[in-house]
């Protein structure tokens, strides 16, 4: 989840990786269009942008209680959170709250400062190109340009993860083919 001025601007689910310099995987691809869409605004304002993670999402605060107490009769704390999340997380969360109660808090309400990103070289997820009005969406022709097809990525179109963009871009250039052989007849 991702939150400026208290309010959520966005949220999912699913597996994230911990990197040496921040987090990644689809959830973090899925939040970035609104998070960047609301960046440099938050910046002139002198505002933040939290991330916040629940490790735990299919549990409740208090099964994690008596979960990690459970476990605290044959192992210590750091111990077990070393069981249940990457090492460099373990760190936070008992630097965060060394007792049952405290450390399932903090595992169900993880959160932290957004301070920007890896940079276009590293990037991912990408977002923009041509308007979608500057196109003919029955033939992909361009409205401006004779002759000029504009196909997939190309085009300012994006959605979520999950092979969409392929199907857009196997869509799109369908689209154009079947209008290119039509026209050379």
């Amino acid at each position: 989840m991702c939150i400026r001025d208290r309010q959520c601007i966005g949220m999912d689910s699913g597996e994230i990786q911990c990197t040496k310099t921040g987090i990644s995987g689809i959830p973090a691809f899925q939040l970035c269009h609104p998070v960047s869409a609301l960046w440099e605004q938050t910046k002139q304002t002198g505002g933040q942008i939290t991330g916040m993670i629940d490790f735990y999402p299919e549990m409740t605060e208090e099964e994690l209680v008596c979960f990690i107490k459970k476990q605290e009769k044959q192992f210590h704390l750091s111990d077990i959170l070393s069981g249940m999340l990457h090492k460099k997380c373990v760190k936070e969360v008992l630097r965060r709250g060394n007792t049952p109660e405290k450390a399932a808090s903090v595992l169900k309400a993880f959160s932290f400062p957004i301070t920007g990103t890896a940079g276009f070289e590293k990037a991912q997820v990408t977002a923009g190109g041509v308007p979608l009005q500057e196109i003919n969406m029955q033939t992909m022709s361009s409205k401006k340009v004779e002759g000029l097809y504009l196909t997939g990525e190309l085009l300012d179109a994006d959605g979520i993860c999950g092979g969409y963009n392929l199907q857009w871009a196997w869509s799109t250039a369908y689209l154009s083919a079947e209008d290119i052989i039509k026209r050379g007849k």
